[in-house]
């Protein structure tokens, strides 16, 4: 009898000790966005889509690849933790095949002319701006953008008049001080409001205005800890974004009403609480409507977030 305890005793060892170093332990993370002053942190973003729409009783289908490197150069941190971030493009891809025709940039190997489709994404390598983020990945404020975006225009070479006012629209849709804060916000707005264990869930949701309107009601889950490394699972569920504006571009009214679902995940520094790598999945049905006219169309995306250094 006592021989049989003494086993019983050492298997329950042996499942805990199991235990702790598959899932990191009883003990909650804290995870927080806690990036250290005169240091860098760089990601490399790329995002595969297939668009497929009907108009006029013909079915089109488009692909596309938009990639981006970055750098957040740390300038200082706050005592509340709020961090003051130079934010610099460092590397784009943008490539597109369609019934319009095959377009390919890659700001890495670049052609002897720029597409005209491409001419933004080429401007954007060495531009960069200034935000304020807090630990919980919300940005506070977003500055020099006006600068940014004349520089790209000078890159351009477009003289002033219509096309330069033309182009500068397009460029602040695009690249505007709300269309970087939502893009870079939605990329970092998942860490929890409190200290988490693993299997611990929270969700949020999050409503997108700039590119396709919608709302994203995501749950996060920490799903594991190893080694220092953080990999949370997240599901979305998305809707359309009834108060968003129809988006304005080429002197057309554009109106998506797009919805469906996004599931990914994520591995992060438990320290910095940065990606250490990232994959996403998102499908998407609706309506596109311009020009007075509505027709059906269903976007899939595959994005994924690796380590970048210059």
């Amino acid at each position: 009898m006592y021989k049989k305890r003494i086993v019983i005793l050492m298997c329950a060892l042996v499942i805990l000790a199991l235990l702790a170093s598959c899932g990191g332990g009883s003990k909650k993370l804290d995870l927080r966005l806690r990036l250290e002053a005169g240091k860098s942190y760089g990601a490399k973003m790329i995002a595969d889509q297939i668009l497929t729409q009907t108009l006029a009783g013909q079915t089109q289908t488009m692909t596309q690849t938009v990639g981006m490197a970055y750098t957040y150069d740390v300038q200082s941190v706050e005592p509340d933790g709020t961090m003051l971030v130079k934010a610099t493009y460092d590397w784009v891809l943008y490539k597109q095949d369609g019934p319009l025709g095959k377009v390919s940039y890659d700001s890495a190997n670049p052609p002897a002319s720029v597409p005209q489709a491409a001419l933004g994404y080429a401007a954007l390598v060495g531009q960069g701006f200034t935000m304020r983020l807090k630990p919980t990945g919300e940005i506070v404020d977003v500055q020099g953008v006006d600068e940014m975006i004349a520089q790209m225009l000078d890159a351009l070479g477009v003289p002033a008049g219509s096309a330069r006012d033309e182009l500068e629209a397009s460029l602040r849709s695009q690249f505007g001080g709300e269309a970087l804060k939502e893009s870079f916000e939605k990329a970092g707005l998942f860490y929890p409001d409190k200290p988490v264990a693993v299997g611990d869930s929270w969700s949020k949701p999050i409503a997108l205005e700039s590119g396709v309107p919608m709302v994203l009601d995501t749950t996060w889950t920490l799903k594991a800890r190893k080694n220092g490394v953080a990999t949370v699972e997240a599901r979305s569920n998305v809707q359309r974004n009834p108060g968003a504006k129809p988006l304005e571009m080429a002197g057309m009214t554009i109106s998506y009403e797009m919805s469906g679902e996004q599931t990914g995940t994520m591995e992060l520094d438990e320290k910095t609480g940065w990606p250490v790598s990232a994959t996403m999945k998102q499908n998407l049905t609706g309506q596109i409507s311009a020009m007075g006219m509505t027709w059906p169309m269903t976007i899939v995306s595959d994005i994924r977030f690796e380590p970048w250094k210059k």
